[in-house]
């Protein structure tokens, strides 16, 4: 077994392997994306996380190097992981669970190694082009690359992906001269998405792969790379930083609508509805950056024609519910909980009274400041100061 290691460490390349699918399709967004901020997010720090300890526990199911450096290595870095924040038992069985796939895969092959986050050189075929394969076994004829998707939250096939075609293109160039590997062998990329019992798998040879990879996908990098082309929004616009602020995707969907609605009857056929329900994911897509981006540029101090800021709505709650229980049941009240929890504060209020409820419970009572959105100009709600909206931009 060998590794690189560096999860956090990895770098994002403007022609990632992520992303080939959005730019191989729409070549000018990777340029457009790339003067817009970059951010991370809960899901995308989870997913690095359990990537960490998805290496430690691949190398732990190698029972000759436990007792070696890297089996020191390992049982250090599963210690530190184990204390940090993200860290779950229900993550661990998980990413358990792909590791033993792992290596129920490699154990079909005599004489196959397993190669643990591997580095990949795309430069032949993408300007700057790297990347950082999970997992890849490689044996005489065959390379299978396997890659850990931790989300749940959309079901990822092997079939055509383009990302793992990127890895496994990679991945045989790296390993063909110390492995009996050629055109004809065999290409398998596999996904496994343990949160959702999913795995995906796709076998193609190593000429067709070769051949997309030289042709189509080196064509399409150097107009990317320049930021050349025409935008072409589609289903890879779900993840575009500028998804928000398309000038194509906004035409694309108002003008699918209009066409549907061109027809001058009053009502809609069947046909008809159907075919805008099979648009609505790309339009709310649509509708969720530009709500995101018009967000993001509030908090910053843009005025938006029309919208202001406000503080959210929140719900009042007990400060210390034990308290709040003292001080009821030695006021005579029994009937307090439902059926072991505490009674929200309305059915309380209820119970008490409203008007001895401002005396008796008033001070144990709090409501916290809510989180500021984007509303219309006639909303009650004063607008917020620019400060509250840094403070909370920061946090």
């Amino acid at each position: 077994m060998k590794a690189n290691n560096g999860h956090a460490e990895r770098e994002h390349a403007l022609l990632s392997a992520s992303g080939a699918n959005r730019w191989m399709n729409c070549t000018p967004s990777a340029r457009l994306e790339d003067k817009m901020p970059r951010s991370s997010s809960k899901f995308a720090d989870e997913g690095t996380f359990a990537h960490e300890l998805a290496e430690v526990a691949l190398f732990s199911l190698d029972n000759e190097s436990r007792a070696t450096i890297r089996g020191k290595w390992c049982e250090a870095k599963q210690k530190e992981l184990m204390t940090k924040e993200g860290y779950s038992e229900e993550m661990q069985e998980y990413v358990n669970s792909y590791a033993s796939y792992v290596q129920e895969r490699l154990s079909e092959y005599k004489d196959a190694s397993l190669l643990i986050e591997q580095k990949i050189d795309l430069s032949n075929i993408i300007e700057q082009g790297k990347g950082t394969c999970d997992a890849v076994i490689v044996t005489n004829g065959r390379v299978i690359v396997i890659d850990l998707k931790y989300g749940k939250g959309v079901r990822v096939n092997a079939h055509e992906n383009a990302q793992l075609k990127l890895y496994a293109y990679g991945a045989y160039r790296v390993n063909e001269l110390n492995f009996d590997l050629d055109e004809t062998s065999i290409v398998e990329l596999v996904i496994v998405q343990p949160r959702l019992d999913h795995v995906s798998t796709y076998e193609l040879p190593a000429a067709d792969l070769i051949e997309w990879a030289e042709g189509e996908v080196r064509e399409k990098a150097k107009l990317a790379y320049a930021g050349e082309g025409d935008c072409n929004p589609g289903d890879w616009c779900k993840f575009c930083r500028v998804a928000g602020t398309c000038r194509a995707l906004a035409e694309k969907c108002t003008e699918d609508v209009r066409e549907d609605f061109a027809d001058q009857a009053r009502t809609l056929t069947d046909d008809e509805i159907a075919a805008l329900l099979a648009k609505r994911p790309l339009i709310n897509g649509w509708l969720n950056a530009l709500e995101e981006y018009t967000f993001a540029k509030a908090l910053e101090g843009h005025q938006w024609p029309g919208y202001k800021l406000v503080e959210g709505r929140t719900n009042r709650k007990w400060a210390d519910e034990t308290k709040v229980a003292e001080t009821l049941t030695a006021k005579g009240f029994t009937d307090i909980y439902k059926p072991q929890t505490l009674l929200g504060i309305g059915a309380i209020e209820t119970l008490v009274g409203k008007k001895n409820f401002p005396d008796l419970l008033g001070s144990l009572v709090v409501k916290p400041e809510g989180a500021p959105t984007l509303v219309e100009e006639s909303d009650k709600r004063p607008a917020l100061s620019l400060n509250v909206a840094d403070d909370f931009r920061n946090d």
